[in-house]
């Protein structure tokens, strides 16, 4: 099954993720496409325990931005306050069960 992206104004949730993720699907125009958006925060809701997520800078070789193991079914939340991110969900490097999603707030100034 492919990956959701559904978009509405500041909200952006990503589920049943298969493959890699990045910001360039989501935004394909209006934005500077050089430096990213700017998030508030990002939350990885795991889909059961033992649920990894990892989101790096730029590209799947980059640093990371955020990560998250879920020993338990709660979510873990990162705050960016504005910060410009251009994220990638780097798919190898999650553990994944059906369920799962990533919340992505985006800075008002933004939408």
């Amino acid at each position: 099954m492919p990956t959701t992206i559904l978009r509405d104004g500041a909200l952006i949730n990503i589920s049943a993720i298969s493959a890699d993720s990045a910001w360039t699907d989501i935004f394909t125009s209006g934005q500077d496409l050089t430096t990213g958006p700017m998030i508030d925060w990002i939350m990885f809701v795991p889909g059961s325990a033992n649920d990894k997520m990892v989101i790096k800078k730029k590209t799947a070789a980059g640093p990371i931005g955020f990560r998250a193991l879920c020993l338990t079914t709660d979510e873990k939340i990162v705050y960016f306050h504005g910060a410009r991110f251009p994220f990638i969900i780097d798919f190898s490097d999650c553990t994944l069960n059906a369920g799962h999603m990533v919340i992505i707030q985006l800075w008002p100034r933004e939408v």
